[in-house]
Protein backbone atom coordinates (compact mmCIF):
# COMPACT_ATOMS: atom_id res chain seq x y z
CA UNK A 1 0.00 0.00 0.00
CA UNK A 2 1.29 3.54 -1.24
CA UNK A 3 1.58 5.60 1.96
CA UNK A 4 2.24 9.70 0.77
CA UNK A 5 5.25 11.25 2.98
CA UNK A 6 5.63 14.17 1.80
CA UNK A 7 5.11 17.57 4.09
CA UNK A 8 1.50 18.49 4.14
CA UNK A 9 0.43 22.24 2.85
CA UNK A 10 0.70 23.34 5.94
CA UNK A 11 4.43 22.65 6.83
CA UNK A 12 5.15 23.35 3.39
CA UNK A 13 4.03 26.68 4.17
CA UNK A 14 5.68 26.82 7.36
CA UNK A 15 9.33 25.67 5.66
CA UNK A 16 8.49 28.18 3.00
CA UNK A 17 7.94 31.31 5.21
CA UNK A 18 10.41 30.21 8.10
CA UNK A 19 12.90 28.33 6.37
CA UNK A 20 12.35 25.01 8.01
CA UNK A 21 10.16 22.51 9.38
CA UNK A 22 9.73 19.44 11.67
CA UNK A 23 10.98 17.54 13.61
CA UNK A 24 9.80 14.15 12.33
CA UNK A 25 10.53 10.84 14.02
CA UNK A 26 12.49 8.90 12.10
CA UNK A 27 15.02 6.23 14.23
CA UNK A 28 14.02 4.51 17.98
CA UNK A 29 16.24 4.62 20.15
CA UNK A 30 17.74 1.18 19.48
CA UNK A 31 18.23 1.74 15.98
CA UNK A 32 20.64 4.95 17.14
CA UNK A 33 22.47 2.99 19.28
CA UNK A 34 22.78 0.19 16.81
CA UNK A 35 24.35 2.97 14.17
CA UNK A 36 26.27 4.82 16.39
CA UNK A 37 27.90 1.52 17.62
CA UNK A 38 28.62 0.14 14.34
CA UNK A 39 32.08 -0.26 13.40
CA UNK A 40 31.96 1.67 10.05
CA UNK A 41 30.42 4.44 12.17
CA UNK A 42 33.16 4.33 14.84
CA UNK A 43 35.68 4.06 12.36
CA UNK A 44 35.04 6.88 10.04
CA UNK A 45 34.11 9.61 12.88
CA UNK A 46 37.70 8.55 15.09
CA UNK A 47 39.12 8.86 11.46
CA UNK A 48 37.44 12.50 10.81
CA UNK A 49 39.02 13.52 14.18
CA UNK A 50 42.27 12.62 13.00
CA UNK A 51 42.14 14.06 9.77
CA UNK A 52 41.08 17.44 11.60
CA UNK A 53 43.59 17.07 13.96
CA UNK A 54 46.27 17.07 11.55
CA UNK A 55 44.62 19.90 9.56
CA UNK A 56 45.17 21.91 12.91
CA UNK A 57 48.05 20.94 13.64
CA UNK A 58 49.46 21.59 9.80
CA UNK A 59 47.38 24.99 10.69
CA UNK A 60 45.40 24.69 7.49
CA UNK A 61 41.84 24.34 6.46
CA UNK A 62 40.16 20.41 6.52
CA UNK A 63 38.83 21.06 3.04
CA UNK A 64 42.33 22.45 1.48
CA UNK A 65 43.39 18.81 2.34
CA UNK A 66 44.17 16.37 -0.32
CA UNK A 67 41.02 14.25 -1.10
CA UNK A 68 42.99 11.26 -0.73
CA UNK A 69 42.79 11.84 2.53
CA UNK A 70 38.85 11.85 2.68
CA UNK A 71 39.16 8.13 0.26
CA UNK A 72 35.90 7.49 -1.68
CA UNK A 73 34.30 10.22 -0.11
CA UNK A 74 36.10 12.80 -1.57
CA UNK A 75 35.62 15.30 1.23
CA UNK A 76 34.59 15.21 4.67
CA UNK A 77 30.88 15.62 3.49
CA UNK A 78 30.78 12.86 1.31
CA UNK A 79 29.30 9.96 3.33
CA UNK A 80 26.95 8.93 1.33
CA UNK A 81 29.32 7.35 -0.90
CA UNK A 82 30.94 5.61 1.38
CA UNK A 83 29.07 4.10 3.82
CA UNK A 84 26.21 1.89 2.80
CA UNK A 85 24.33 2.74 6.21
CA UNK A 86 24.34 6.43 5.18
CA UNK A 87 22.86 5.89 1.61
CA UNK A 88 20.38 3.85 3.50
CA UNK A 89 19.17 6.32 5.90
CA UNK A 90 19.10 9.46 3.15
CA UNK A 91 17.31 7.14 1.12
CA UNK A 92 14.60 6.63 3.25
CA UNK A 93 11.27 7.89 2.16
CA UNK A 94 10.54 9.28 5.38
CA UNK A 95 13.05 11.58 4.81
CA UNK A 96 13.16 11.75 0.79
CA UNK A 97 9.64 12.22 0.11
CA UNK A 98 9.52 15.11 2.54
CA UNK A 99 12.65 16.74 0.47
CA UNK A 100 11.02 15.73 -2.64
CA UNK A 101 8.13 18.04 -1.71
CA UNK A 102 10.24 21.35 -1.16
CA UNK A 103 12.58 20.21 -4.31
CA UNK A 104 10.64 18.82 -6.96
CA UNK A 105 11.04 15.58 -8.60
CA UNK A 106 14.83 15.25 -9.75
CA UNK A 107 17.16 14.98 -6.52
CA UNK A 108 20.77 14.68 -5.91
CA UNK A 109 22.66 13.89 -3.08
CA UNK A 110 26.02 15.65 -2.53
CA UNK A 111 26.50 15.58 1.29
CA UNK A 112 26.53 13.16 4.74
CA UNK A 113 28.44 14.43 7.11
CA UNK A 114 28.76 12.88 11.08
CA UNK A 115 28.73 16.19 13.47
CA UNK A 116 30.37 15.69 16.48
CA UNK A 117 30.16 18.58 18.96
CA UNK A 118 32.30 18.65 22.79
CA UNK A 119 31.05 20.79 24.81
CA UNK A 120 31.62 24.61 25.15
CA UNK A 121 33.04 23.80 21.63
CA UNK A 122 30.51 26.15 19.70
CA UNK A 123 30.14 26.76 15.92
CA UNK A 124 29.56 30.73 14.53
CA UNK A 125 26.33 31.69 12.37
CA UNK A 126 26.93 30.97 9.39
CA UNK A 127 25.47 29.81 5.83
CA UNK A 128 26.85 26.88 3.95
CA UNK A 129 29.34 28.00 1.63
CA UNK A 130 28.00 25.31 -1.02
CA UNK A 131 24.32 26.44 -1.32
CA UNK A 132 25.23 30.60 -1.31
CA UNK A 133 24.68 31.01 -5.15
CA UNK A 134 22.29 27.11 -5.54
CA UNK A 135 19.34 25.76 -4.29
CA UNK A 136 19.33 22.99 -1.79
CA UNK A 137 17.74 21.61 1.32
CA UNK A 138 19.71 20.16 4.88
CA UNK A 139 17.93 17.29 6.74
CA UNK A 140 19.60 17.28 10.65
CA UNK A 141 19.39 14.36 12.09
CA UNK A 142 20.19 14.35 15.71
CA UNK A 143 21.63 10.95 17.39
CA UNK A 144 22.87 10.86 21.11
CA UNK A 145 22.97 13.66 23.53
CA UNK A 146 20.59 15.82 21.58
CA UNK A 147 18.91 18.29 23.61
CA UNK A 148 17.70 22.50 23.16
CA UNK A 149 21.01 23.13 25.28
CA UNK A 150 23.33 21.07 22.37
CA UNK A 151 21.16 21.60 19.35
CA UNK A 152 21.22 23.76 16.32
CA UNK A 153 20.35 27.28 16.59
CA UNK A 154 18.54 28.93 13.60
CA UNK A 155 17.44 32.55 12.69
CA UNK A 156 13.73 32.39 11.29
CA UNK A 157 13.06 33.97 7.71
CA UNK A 158 16.72 34.28 6.90
CA UNK A 159 16.80 31.97 3.95
CA UNK A 160 15.30 34.93 2.08
CA UNK A 161 18.46 37.17 2.53
CA UNK A 162 21.05 38.26 0.18
CA UNK A 163 23.82 38.66 2.73
CA UNK A 164 25.27 35.82 5.15
CA UNK A 165 26.57 36.31 8.21
CA UNK A 166 30.44 35.40 7.29
CA UNK A 167 29.86 38.09 4.73
CA UNK A 168 28.74 40.52 7.37
CA UNK A 169 31.88 40.00 9.37
CA UNK A 170 33.83 40.80 6.77
CA UNK A 171 32.27 44.09 5.66
CA UNK A 172 31.19 45.13 8.60
CA UNK A 173 32.59 43.77 11.71
CA UNK A 174 29.66 41.43 12.99
CA UNK A 175 30.52 39.57 16.07
CA UNK A 176 28.91 36.07 14.53
CA UNK A 177 29.35 34.16 18.02
CA UNK A 178 27.26 36.68 19.44
CA UNK A 179 24.03 35.34 19.27
CA UNK A 180 21.86 38.82 19.73
CA UNK A 181 23.90 40.92 17.77
CA UNK A 182 23.22 38.68 14.62
CA UNK A 183 19.62 38.40 15.52
CA UNK A 184 19.87 42.06 15.29
CA UNK A 185 21.33 42.65 12.40
CA UNK A 186 18.55 39.65 11.16
CA UNK A 187 15.76 42.11 12.25
CA UNK A 188 17.35 45.31 10.32
CA UNK A 189 16.16 43.01 6.73
CA UNK A 190 13.17 41.45 8.53
CA UNK A 191 11.70 42.57 11.63
CA UNK A 192 9.34 39.06 12.24
CA UNK A 193 12.96 37.21 12.44
CA UNK A 194 13.27 34.97 15.40
CA UNK A 195 16.35 32.84 17.31
CA UNK A 196 15.12 29.39 17.30
CA UNK A 197 17.24 26.51 19.66
CA UNK A 198 15.81 23.62 17.75
CA UNK A 199 13.89 21.22 20.29
CA UNK A 200 14.53 17.98 18.63
CA UNK A 201 15.14 14.30 20.64
CA UNK A 202 17.56 11.58 19.31
CA UNK A 203 15.83 9.52 16.49
CA UNK A 204 14.03 12.94 15.07
CA UNK A 205 15.29 14.85 12.29
CA UNK A 206 14.19 18.47 11.05
CA UNK A 207 14.84 20.28 7.29
CA UNK A 208 16.00 23.85 6.39
CA UNK A 209 16.56 25.73 3.95
CA UNK A 210 20.19 25.37 2.33
CA UNK A 211 20.51 29.19 2.75
CA UNK A 212 19.51 29.91 6.51
CA UNK A 213 21.19 30.88 8.35
CA UNK A 214 22.65 28.77 11.54
CA UNK A 215 25.10 28.16 14.12
CA UNK A 216 25.46 24.89 16.46
CA UNK A 217 25.98 24.81 20.35
CA UNK A 218 26.87 22.70 22.93
CA UNK A 219 26.44 23.97 26.33
CA UNK A 220 25.91 20.58 27.71
CA UNK A 221 28.69 18.78 29.90
CA UNK A 222 28.73 15.48 26.90
CA UNK A 223 29.87 15.80 23.76
CA UNK A 224 26.43 15.34 20.98
CA UNK A 225 26.18 13.31 17.46
CA UNK A 226 24.06 14.41 14.76
CA UNK A 227 24.38 13.96 10.93
CA UNK A 228 23.32 15.77 8.16
CA UNK A 229 22.25 15.02 4.72
CA UNK A 230 22.14 17.93 1.82
CA UNK A 231 20.16 17.26 -1.70
CA UNK A 232 19.64 19.88 -4.64
CA UNK A 233 18.10 19.50 -8.02
CA UNK A 234 20.29 18.41 -10.85
CA UNK A 235 20.35 21.37 -12.22
CA UNK A 236 22.60 22.82 -9.53
CA UNK A 237 26.23 22.73 -9.81
CA UNK A 238 27.68 21.30 -6.96
CA UNK A 239 30.77 22.85 -5.66
CA UNK A 240 33.49 22.13 -2.87
CA UNK A 241 34.47 25.35 -0.93
CA UNK A 242 38.18 25.72 0.26
CA UNK A 243 37.22 28.44 2.23
CA UNK A 244 34.10 29.74 4.91
CA UNK A 245 34.72 33.05 4.39
CA UNK A 246 34.67 35.45 1.44
CA UNK A 247 35.93 35.90 -1.18
CA UNK A 248 35.05 32.20 -1.38
CA UNK A 249 37.63 29.83 -3.24
CA UNK A 250 36.70 26.25 -4.81
CA UNK A 251 38.46 23.07 -5.63
CA UNK A 252 38.84 22.33 -8.79
CA UNK A 253 37.62 18.62 -7.98
CA UNK A 254 33.46 17.67 -7.88
CA UNK A 255 31.99 16.41 -4.72
CA UNK A 256 30.73 12.93 -5.45
CA UNK A 257 26.42 13.14 -5.72
CA UNK A 258 24.04 9.69 -5.86
CA UNK A 259 20.90 10.71 -8.40
CA UNK A 260 18.38 9.31 -5.86
CA UNK A 261 15.54 10.52 -7.46
CA UNK A 262 14.45 11.21 -11.57
CA UNK A 263 16.78 12.07 -13.88
CA UNK A 264 19.72 14.21 -14.97
CA UNK A 265 19.57 16.30 -17.90
CA UNK A 266 22.73 18.01 -17.17
CA UNK A 267 26.64 16.76 -17.20
CA UNK A 268 28.28 19.76 -14.83
CA UNK A 269 28.06 17.20 -11.60
CA UNK A 270 29.80 14.10 -10.72
CA UNK A 271 27.24 11.21 -10.36
CA UNK A 272 28.52 7.82 -8.97
CA UNK A 273 26.74 4.58 -8.00
CA UNK A 274 25.43 4.33 -4.54
CA UNK A 275 27.97 2.11 -2.08
CA UNK A 276 27.43 -1.18 -1.39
Amino acid sequence: MFIDLSLNDKELQQFQELGFVGPFNFLEPQDVDSLTASKSFIKRSLWEKIVLKIARITEIQDRKLPSFFWGKARWNKGLHVALPEFYKLSTNPVILDKVSSILGDNILQWSAHILNKKPSNDYCWHRDVELLEIKGVTVWLALTNVTKQSSIAIITGSHEFLSYPQELRSNSGLNITDDYAVLEEAQKLNSKCELISVDIKPGEFFIFAGSLWHSAKNSSSVERTAIIFQYSPPSEKIQIPITNDPPILWKSSSPPCLLLKGKNEYDHNLIVLPPK
